[in-house]
């Protein structure tokens, strides 16, 4: 599987994230968000520590982008409605999180106990082409070696053509898994969680299913490309 896009979320899919820091005890739910169906935390602090869930479904890649659409409400404090990417076995990975109502960050956070992380802050930023983080607003993190690169813009806007933040990690963390996350009080919403690795973007929309549909893993994009494919008789 090169790609996936998941949306209208149902209190089912909730089996498909797996709490990788165990000392956090916030949960996941499912909510209907004025009318759309959303992942919700009310969570995300624990003594200083995080809350890391992996989407289990997409597996564990390297080099590979993802992309979500979300809010949190409120101005205060760092580190919500996160994605995470490179999520660890101990729970360690990268957060690219809401940093108030007017910026976006880059953390790297390292477990190093049951109880304890440490956080490195890599890049901080406003928050790109988003008017305000607490309506919905589209994230897409590309991440190849040590090099991460973020950008977001409005819901209804069109993706901007370069990215708005850089930084590199001179020891980046090894392949992992994908997810959300954070640490704050302050609630958090995911509509859509989108992945591509291998060379595919993380899609914008979810991908043409049917019975003529290419299963292959190798399959690009096929929103972006066309193609020519011949089944042969006999």
């Amino acid at each position: 599987m090169a790609q996936i896009f998941k949306t209208d979320f149902i209190t089912g899919d909730l089996s498909d994230f797996t709490n990788r820091f165990p000392d956090s005890s916030e949960a996941l739910t499912v909510i209907d968000d004025g009318g759309t169906d959303a992942l919700y935390g009310d969570m995300f602090w624990n003594g200083g520590t995080t809350t890391v869930y992996s989407y289990d479904p997409f597996g564990s890649a390297l080099d590979s982008e993802m992309l979500c659409i979300r809010r949190t409400p409120g101005t205060a404090n760092n580190n919500r409605a996160a994605i995470c990417l490179r999520i660890q076995p101990d729970g360690s990975h990268y957060q690219i999180s809401a940093a108030s109502v007017s910026n976006i960050q880059i953390t790297r956070v390292d477990v190093t106990s049951p109880s304890t992380v440490d956080r490195t802050l890599l890049a901080t930023g406003a928050r790109l082409a988003v008017t305000d983080n607490e309506i919905y607003h589209w994230v897409r993190v590309s991440i190849v070696g040590g090099l991460i690169r973020v950008r977001s813009w409005d819901f209804a806007a069109a993706e901007p053509a370069t990215w708005g933040l850089e930084v590199t990690d001179a020891s980046p963390l090894p392949a992992g898994l994908f997810g959300v996350g954070g640490r704050t009080t302050s609630e958090s919403y995911w509509t859509a969680l989108s992945i591509g690795n291998a060379g595919d973007p993380a899609p914008t929309a979810p991908l043409p299913t049917g019975p003529n549909t290419p299963t292959n893993p190798a399959v690009t994009n096929l929103q972006a490309t066309s193609a020519r494919l011949t089944w042969g008789q006999g």
